[in-house]
């Protein structure tokens, strides 16, 4: 029996980065480093796990994600 794991939607992602820049106490223009922190992070959550089961048990559970994202993805300047 395998475990399939699927990649962080946009909207998981935008309500990682909002509860990341809720916990910051709302900074301006940090909305790049909590758009990829968040994306690192539901990434390595939503990746097998390969670390031993006491690092795993050592880490903290997110905070729950608020239910409505009222963050939005910055621009890709190269896309634009």
């Amino acid at each position: 029996m395998s475990i399939q794991r699927t990649a962080p939607t946009q909207e998981q992602i935008a309500d990682r980065a909002y509860a990341l820049w809720e916990k910051e106490g709302y900074p301006k223009g940090r909305e790049q480093f909590h758009w990829q922190e968040a994306e690192r992070q539901l990434r390595t959550e939503h990746t097998p796990a390969t670390a031993p089961a006491a690092t795993l048990r050592a880490t903290k559970p997110a905070a729950p994600a608020p239910s409505k994202s009222r963050f939005r993805a910055p621009k890709n300047p190269v896309l634009s």
